[in-house]
């Protein structure tokens, strides 16, 4: 009789274990997959600044007196979507040539003094990208518009990154939402009064058992730690293969250490609260 008992405990503790390592590779799992995630959506939303503080829509300028450059500037400020208008003169748009291409300015400047033409600068917002062109052609029919241009391929670079750094915070939010359904169902099942009674209690009285909660705490602390040093582990591996592919591009940002960190507690608790589902079948 002793020995049957004896291996009941050892299967027992032999069961809990390879479920403390099935619970920390889950979490390893899920959480490589967060912080990838966590990476591409910091990344995206770096290049995506770096790209709405660089695209500007240039408008060329006829000859034209004082008078009607101001009667242009109102025109463009009226439109929607423009965030601002900056007049450029041909004197600072030689200068700007000069520092950026100087072997291109020598061949403009062979054909006179300062070839180049007035201009405009505008900053858009990203509401009219996805109509850039039927934009632009209200810029065309306003007088004094010489031409109109624009990097198009990095207006479809802005697009792209705008729709990444949106879905992937719509992705975190979807995940973090099914979560919290998830552990909320679990707990009021498992410790709601309908769910678990409090000793003392006949079959027609419940009241909740406050030691409940607290002892699935104590209990069942070690399986939130393998949830959590799993996550852990990831995040430890995505740095490890992350770290040395920073030098290839001086465009780089590293996520806030707090995501990591609430990404291992989340693990930590969702391993726990699996658990608790567990005990309560």
């Amino acid at each position: 009789m002793q020995e049957h008992a004896n291996n009941h405990v050892q299967s027992t503790e032999t069961s809990r274990r390879k479920g403390y390592r099935v619970v920390f590779l889950l979490a390893f799992t899920a959480a490589v997959l967060f912080e990838a995630l966590l990476f591409m959506h910091t990344q995206a939303r770096e290049i995506l600044a770096m790209l709405e503080d660089d695209f500007r829509v240039v408008v060329l300028l006829k000859d034209g007196g004082r008078k009607e450059r101001d009667v242009l500037w109102e025109s463009i400020r009226a439109l929607q979507g423009v965030r601002s208008a900056v007049f450029i003169s041909k004197g600072e748009r030689l200068a700007r040539m000069r520092e950026e291409d100087p072997e291109l300015i020598k061949g403009a400047l062979s054909l006179g003094p300062n070839p180049l033409p007035d201009s405009y600068e505008i900053a858009v917002d990203q509401s009219i990208l996805s109509s850039l062109n039927s934009w632009t052609e209200l810029l065309w029919g306003m007088d004094g518009v010489a031409e109109v241009r624009y990097k198009q391929l990095e207006a479809y670079a802005l697009l792209h990154f705008s729709f990444y750094d949106n879905f992937i915070a719509l992705a975190f939010g979807l995940a973090l939402l099914g979560a919290v359904l998830f552990s909320l169902t679990v707990l009021l099942h498992r410790f709601s009064p309908a769910g678990r009674r409090a000793p003392g209690t006949d079959c027609g009285q419940s009241r909740p058992d406050p030691a409940g909660l607290m002892e699935g705490i104590r209990k069942d602390k070690r399986w939130f730690l393998s949830g959590a040093g799993g996550a852990a582990a990831a995040v430890l591996a995505c740095y490890l293969i992350v770290y040395p592919v920073r030098y290839l591009s001086p465009v780089w940002a590293w996520p806030n250490p707090l995501w990591h960190l609430a990404g291992v507690l989340a693990a930590g608790f969702l391993a726990w609260t699996m658990v608790q589902w567990k005990n309560s079948r």
